[in-house]
């Protein structure tokens, strides 16, 4: 969503072609502004997959057995739709949507609905945090129990791959 210092990451400066070793870095992101930021030399535009290609890859992650019934079926494809066919979101619903009933897929699909964000942000970025939230706000609230969730939180507590002593 924002610029990121590559030599920070351990990413070495400068890019391309550099004691014979091609150094070139592919980034991902649903805001070009960050393609300006980053001085991205080629950019390539990725669109959301299309609803069979989603499907297909819901439907792998939900398991055939969780499709028993042709209402169930249903259920999954309303929320499949709702996913906006984003990867990510596809493969980790669908993972927690397995083996569930449709109660759970009617809640599910309620859920995706609500909006979370209402402030005057831009409509791009509000709608990339809104979808963001919301998906991880249902993958935490869908962990086995409570002692995974406070694990989550604890961890979220420091930055992505520090070490975190037991005594901490």
């Amino acid at each position: 969503w924002n610029e990121i210092d590559l030599e920070e990451v351990g990413i070495p400066y400068p890019l391309g072609n550099v004691n014979k070793l091609n150094r070139k870095v592919v980034l991902t992101t649903r805001l070009r502004k960050v393609c300006g930021q980053m001085r991205v030399r080629k950019e390539l535009k990725v669109t959301y997959l299309q609803e069979h290609e989603a499907w297909q890859l819901f439907e792998e992650n939900i398991g055939a057995e969780t499709l028993s019934s042709p209402h169930i079926e249903a259920l999954a494809r309303e929320l499949m739709k709702e996913l906006k066919g984003l990867p990510l979101a596809l493969i980790t619903i669908g993972k927690a949507m397995y083996q569930k009933d449709e109660y759970q897929w009617e809640t599910a699909i309620q859920y995706m609905k609500k909006s979370f964000c209402t402030d005057d942000k831009d409509p791009i970025e509000l709608g990339m945090e809104t979808n963001v939230i919301r998906q991880l706000k249902f993958s935490y609230e869908k962990l086995r129990n409570d002692t995974l969730r406070y694990c989550f939180l604890t961890c979220v507590l420091w930055p992505e791959d520090a070490k975190i002593r037991k005594v901490d």
